[in-house]
């Protein structure tokens, strides 16, 4: 079956398959015997799209239910298998999934076919349109068929005109639209529509979108301010044939807006719809709020703690100054910047700054206070796209990271516990995640790697294994010493074994 990738983890019950590309869940006819389908552990966190294919057997009618096993959440759980006599897609929202999520396909009355079951990692999304399905022989050469609603992702409600097959891709032409389906929203909400786009011929070509009822679009002026209009064209930018990514800010969506995108020889991609969040969160993908901002001065609140007297890396998406720092931290706060790597000894050496050196949007650095510090808020400041950078010398590396980031777990990437030391994350799936607004190190494997702070007491750190602790005490995957009686709810590990407190 398409999507899936050898059996391992996979859990069947009555099913069975057809020539390598579909298989019928449950069997029967009077009663029905119901089947299932459960996937492994995803291995993910935040929102998926689960995408398949399904279909009726003798055109018999046929339903199934999408259920989570673990964290997640899905907002509709029964479906139909939808009419006709072949493949409909459909697109499910599955929300706040974490790494031993599983999701299982079963069916509620009668049997059908599945035939495609893929996993979308989409972050904070809660729509995306993928065009997978859609199968011109080439990218750029325009496909004589014209697109079915059968090859959409999201099979329901899907209204288009004007539209040929690209290769996992659309092609408006002669005035073409598409219109997004129905997007289930808790509330009103502003959101970031992203999308990618070529055009087919050199010149001057845009993508308009357009929306319903109360829904505004935004964008920022020339004088830096917020401008609104029920109407946005963006001018699709490069040489014919160039995909490039872009953006529009919408608000006061519901879920009964509707959005068109519609154009003139233009190739459309990747659609996601993102929640626009209110600030920095170092345990969720940040991109949506640092694309939405960029380049306009905002009030910015991190979520996240900084613990005191010890050094935290940290990486921000604007630029920062000593006094800045002290503004938001206290005036106790310390800032060290790397000053030179030394690929002969491993040693990472921090140096102090001067008073009015201003540390760049994505570089990392060190931080430190000598009070608790949560969700500081950072006043004026210009949010900008400039990815999180990684300095470099040799196969050394201090690399800096806005949302949260999987660690390699075979010792080349280390990341400073709060004890000082480095760390080897751990070699179980979920213990290696490192949260956002961080930075952490790469080193040659089997490296011993060590931290140096200038102006503080000669002494340089060892690299150690998150779980192996010999002390009668609790830590958490990041090396923080806990009190047995009183810490925050996360994984802490006593003696080389895990424990979960809630």
């Amino acid at each position: 079956m398409e999507g899936i990738e050898g059996f391992d983890d996979w859990h069947f019950d009555n099913c069975y398959a057809f020539h390598d590309n579909y298989m019928q869940i449950g069997s029967g006819s009077n009663p029905y015997i119901p089947g299932s389908v459960t996937t492994p552990s995803l291995g993910t966190y935040g929102n998926v799209i689960l995408l398949i294919k399904t279909e009726r057997i003798n055109n018999i009618a046929a339903s199934f239910r999408v259920s989570v096993i673990g964290d997640g959440s899905v907002s509709a759980s029964d479906y139909t298998v939808k009419e006709g006599t072949y493949y409909r897609p459909s697109s499910i929202l599955i929300k706040g999934c974490t790494p031993s999520t599983r999701i299982k396909i079963e069916s509620t009355y009668g049997k059908f076919y599945l035939q495609t079951m893929k996993i979308y990692d989409i972050a904070d999304a809660v729509f995306y349109e993928s065009f997978n399905y859609m199968n011109s022989l080439n990218e750029f050469i325009i496909s004589s068929n014209a697109a079915e609603a059968n090859l959409f992702d999201n099979y329901d409600e899907v209204s288009f005109s004007s539209i040929k097959q690209g290769k996992g891709s659309i092609f408006i032409n002669n005035s073409g639209s598409y219109t997004l389906p129905s997007v289930n929203l808790e509330d009103k909400s502003a959101l970031l529509l992203t999308f990618k786009s070529a055009k087919y011929f050199d010149g001057n070509y845009s993508v308009t979108l357009t929306t319903t009822g109360d829904t505004q679009m935004g964008t920022f002026n020339s004088t830096g301010q917020e401008d609104y209009a029920s109407s946005r064209s963006i001018s699709i930018e490069g040489n014919r044939w160039a995909w490039k990514d872009y953006y529009i800010i919408i608000t006061n969506m519901n879920n009964t807006t509707d959005l068109t995108i519609s154009g003139y020889d233009i190739f459309l991609d990747d659609i996601k719809l993102a929640p626009i969040p209110s600030g920095l969160d170092q345990s969720k993908d940040n991109t949506t709020y640092i694309t939405a901002n960029a380049g306009q001065e905002r009030n910015v609140t991190l979520t996240r703690s900084i613990t005191p007297n010890v050094w935290c890396p940290l990486c921000l998406p604007f630029d920062v100054t000593s006094s800045l720092m002290r503004t938001a931290m206290g005036e106790t706060c310390e800032l060290r910047t790397l000053d030179h790597i030394n690929t002969s000894t491993g040693i990472f050496t921090f140096n102090n700054i001067n008073e009015n050196t201003t540390i760049e949007a994505g570089t990392p650095f060190l931080v430190k206070t000598t009070i608790q510090v949560i969700n500081p808020t950072f006043t004026g400041v210009i949010i900008s796209n400039t990815p999180a950078s990684t300095i470099s010398e040799g196969n050394y590396q201090f690399v800096g990271n806005y949302s949260p980031v999987n660690l390699e777990t075979n010792g080349t990437n280390l990341f400073l516990g709060t004890d000082g030391n480095l760390y080897q994350p751990d070699t179980e799936t979920g213990y290696n995640r490192l949260g956002g607004l961080r930075a952490y190190f790469v080193v040659p494997e089997k490296n011993n790697a060590r931290v140096t702070i200038l102006d503080e007491p000669a002494e340089t750190t060892s690299i150690q294994l998150s779980r192996n602790v010999k002390e009668q005490c609790y830590y958490d995957f990041q090396g923080r010493k806990r009190e047995a009686t009183h810490y925050t709810p996360n994984l802490r590990i006593l003696n080389g074994k895990k424990i979960i407190k809630k």
